[in-house]
């Protein structure tokens, strides 16, 4: 029985480690739009500003709190033109511990997806 679990474990494993996208498929060549694009130190500087001239829309967008700020710490490009965008969360100017937020826009700039180690509210007790 545990023999048969291990091999069935084994299949699932090597099933899934060779999927494409049915273009790359087609093809017979590997996808590699998803893979970090050369950029020049020009290009960083622009993506960097891009993404913190964005960082407010992309609070309100993510809902975030009336207090909290998000403040671009890295950008990487796709060769596709996808981005990824990575902030630090500060809530009245604090860092948030956790608050980190990844933000993963496709080539047009509309937001994809979103990772973050904390999705709950801010709140704070007053006294």
């Amino acid at each position: 029985m545990l023999a048969a679990a291990a091999l069935v474990a084994v299949s699932v494993q090597t099933g899934t480690a060779g999927a494409q996208s049915d273009s790359a498929a087609r093809d017979g060549k590997a996808d590699t739009g998803a893979l970090p694009a050369k950029v020049t130190p020009k290009e960083r500087a622009g993506l960097l500003r891009t993404a913190d001239a964005r960082a407010e829309g992309t609070a309100d967008t993510l809902k975030l709190g009336g207090k909290e700020k998000l403040k671009v710490r890295n950008v990487v490009k796709n060769r596709d033109g996808a981005t990824h965008t990575r902030y630090e969360r500060t809530y009245a100017g604090l860092p948030v511990l956790g608050g980190e937020i990844i933000v993963h826009r496709a080539p047009d700039g509309s937001i994809e997806s979103t990772d973050r180690a904390n999705p709950l509210d801010i709140t704070v007790p007053t006294t």
